[in-house]
């Protein structure tokens, strides 16, 4: 089964959150664990690891907290998967070379790099607009 991580899954839901606010809504870590029913620590790693990779943006003081750093339209899946897990591999073969005792001789490993590169830009095409559902309701507005 191919799946994303927890982390992953919640860091989707949490700029999810950003989406459904006006753009220049900070949240501080509380406040979406809070609205997210997910647990503090967690939303605090993500967001930390959030900040690091760009998706977010970081204030300091009494009203601070975090916000949205780019436009959802410009947010991919495939940015946020490997954001928060690395790079996108199918097998392990597309993870890198001599991870696999059979990668020399093996007849699958050209046919699974060309699925993980279709898996990667299908991904890649699907902003956080598009699962947030705004991009259809921009365009039939």
């Amino acid at each position: 089964m191919i799946k994303v991580n927890k982390l992953t899954d919640y860091s989707i839901l949490i700029l999810n959150h950003f989406a459904t606010q006006n753009e220049d809504t900070v949240f501080n870590a509380s406040q979406l664990a809070q609205a997210l029913t997910l647990p503090s620590p967690t939303v605090s790693k993500i967001l930390k690891i959030l900040l690091k990779n760009q998706f977010v943006t970081s204030h300091r003081g009494a009203q601070g907290g975090y916000q949205l750093a780019k436009p959802l339209k410009s947010i991919s899946i495939a940015a946020i998967i490997e954001a928060m897990e690395g790079r996108l591999a199918v097998t392990q073969c597309n993870v890198g070379t001599g991870l696999c005792t059979h990668e020399q001789g093996c007849q699958m490993r050209s046919p699974w790099q060309k699925i993980n590169h279709m898996v990667l830009e299908l991904l890649s095409q699907v902003s956080l607009a598009d699962m947030a559902g705004q991009s259809k309701n921009k365009e039939s507005a």
